[in-house]
């Protein structure tokens, strides 16, 4: 992925990395004014989401922001019951079901509570300046605007 996006964007100053290790620790706290993270944070592990977003908050300075999309929860459409309910089995039924229906696996999507989301940012000195919420694929989406204050 690391070469689809070098050979795709042509700025001089732009650049991408690879993760070695849990967190953000290549990047100073306090470096980025802005911060934008959309689609990412629904496909990691829920222990490991609240480390990385913890982090998007470390390295951002005092008076920068973050814009970041992450799922609540599965919604109450009948799309969103069928994710509560299959969610809510074994991974080996899971994967019976999806086998035995000639389905591919797809990749793991996790929500954030809405509160613990704020709670995290009061604790890095950052404030919710808005957040957008819509039903998306059977979710419950989220898109916050955050400002950090310290």
């Amino acid at each position: 992925m690391i070469e689809i996006a070098t050979q795709s964007v042509s700025y001089e100053n732009c650049n991408f990395e690879s993760l070695k290790e849990p967190g953000l620790g290549l990047f100073d706290s306090d470096y980025f004014d802005f911060v934008i993270s959309l689609l990412v944070v629904q496909h990691i592990d829920p222990s490991a989401a609240l480390l990385y977003v913890g982090e998007l908050f470390r390295i951002l300075k005092p008076g920068g922001v973050l814009v970041l999309q992450i799922p609540h929860a599965p919604d109450w459409t009948p799309k969103g019951i069928r994710l509560r309910l299959v969610r809510s089995l074994p991974d080996s039924i899971r994967r019976a079901l999806r086998k035995a229906s000639n389905r591919p696996e797809t990749m793991l999507m996790y929500g954030m509570k809405e509160s613990r989301l704020l709670n995290i940012a009061a604790e890095n000195g950052a404030t919710c300046a808005s957040v957008e919420r819509t039903l998306t694929n059977g979710w419950q989406d989220r898109q916050y605007i955050f400002k950090r204050f310290s």
